[in-house]
């Protein structure tokens, strides 16, 4: 079941907070306020049973079964979003066949704080806990008919050759440089980048008898996106700057990674996102006292910390500054923009749909048609019509 609450110290909001059955609360300014308020509140979380035929009880035999029978963090998505669900004004004491779809859409909205994914990926784990495990058992009373997960949008933002030699310029670490250089040349997605280790590369022959380099992830390492159906493994093509980076990164230790960050530490996701991060608060455009000007000169003239420029900071921007600031235009790179950029370089200079869908990992054209290629603008419309 859930791991236990523990209370923790917010370094921007203030205060000693914990989460409790999917909620995150606010319990005091000091710890000392705050353990025994937490205390009494977690105690009578605990004490309260879920009641027969409940919301709740069928969320804890929902979580057991997950529990038992996927991955951990598969079993951490489904429990923090059925938890925060059951935990909201009083759903989980609901009858099953009691729950309606306006109690989803009240739920959805009390959490504003939400990124534009979250409510897809939260009705998503409804869907598989109300359509899948209940209404297969509980038929009759649970009518799930009008709860339908919402498409995610197309991202828009593609890497291009500028828009790299940009990144690459206010990149803050070579190891930072070298993990874009790989995702930019081969176009693979993040996660097969930073879990690259010496023993997936392999020396490999292409058809005109010329040899190069390949990472090859066995079936069984990729848990996340299973390529080209059942026990096929996923291939990485280098290119020859590609091959020369992991070439110059490689060393005797089979299981070490290949690609670390500044402290040679192996990059997570949430590192890396982190170094995008602030790759976006340099290279977006502010208006800084009447001026406009990027992130970057911005911190470089007034001498302030870059996370400053987050807007829940500005405030303090503007004490340390004198100066009034506001955001003109936002830059949204992040690592996936380079797989969207790879595949529709791959696409405009000539590759067939088949190869290019294939060479990036998919066993056929439709998500690469549906959310990867950009050779949809009017400029791109204009010059096949032309062709």
């Amino acid at each position: 079941m859930a791991r236990p609450s523990k209370l923790w110290q917010h370094k921007e909001k203030g205060g000693w907070w914990a989460t409790i059955n999917g909620q995150r609360q606010r319990f005091g300014d000091t710890l000392a306020i705050a353990k025994p308020a937490f205390e009494a509140t977690l105690k009578a979380a605990q004490g309260r049973k879920a009641v027969k035929g409940s919301v709740a009880e069928w969320v804890d035999v929902f979580l057991d079964h997950k529990q038992k029978t996927t991955a951990a963090k598969t079993y951490g998505f489904y429990q923090h979003f059925c938890q925060s669900f059951v935990s909201f004004d009083g759903i989980g004491n609901l009858h099953i066949s009691k729950l309606r779809l306006f109690h989803v859409k009240q739920w959805l909205a009390a959490h504003k704080e939400w990124n534009q994914a979250c409510p897809i990926t939260a009705i998503k784990a409804l869907i598989h806990f109300l359509q899948k495990d209940i209404k297969a058992i509980h038929r009759d009373d649970v009518d799930t008919s009008l709860l339908k997960r919402p498409k995610y949008r197309r991202r828009e933002v593609c890497i291009t050759e500028v828009d790299h030699a940009a990144i690459l310029t206010h990149a803050t670490s070579q190891a930072f440089r070298d993990i874009c250089n790989f995702m930019y040349e081969t176009g693979c997605r993040p996660y097969e980048a930073y879990r690259l280790r010496n023993r997936h590369v392999q020396a490999a022959v292409d058809a005109n008898g010329k040899a190069g380099l390949v990472a090859v992830y066995p079936y069984e390492e990729m848990p996340i996106h299973k390529t080209e159906g059942e026990g096929k493994p996923r291939v990485i093509a280098f290119t020859a700057k590609a091959a020369e980076i992991v070439n110059r990164l490689r060393s005797d230790d089979l299981d070490a990674f290949i690609f670390t960050n500044a402290k040679g530490q192996p990059w997570k996701a949430w590192s890396l996102n982190n170094q995008f991060e602030k790759l976006k608060l340099r290279l977006s455009i502010y208006r800084v006292g009447g001026r406009e000007m990027t992130g970057a000169d911005a911190v470089k003239h007034y001498k302030v910390p870059l996370t400053l420029l987050f807007q829940r900071a500005w405030p303090e921007f503007e004490k340390r500054t004198g100066k009034a600031v506001a955001l003109i235009k936002r830059i949204r790179y992040c690592p996936y923009a380079y797989r969207h950029g790879d595949i529709t370089r791959c696409k405009r200079a000539g590759m067939s749909d088949i190869t290019n869908a294939r060479l990036h990992g998919h066993s056929d054209t439709t998500m690469m048609a549906r959310h990867y290629a950009h050779d949809d603008s009017v400029a791109d419309l204009l010059a096949a019509r032309r062709a």
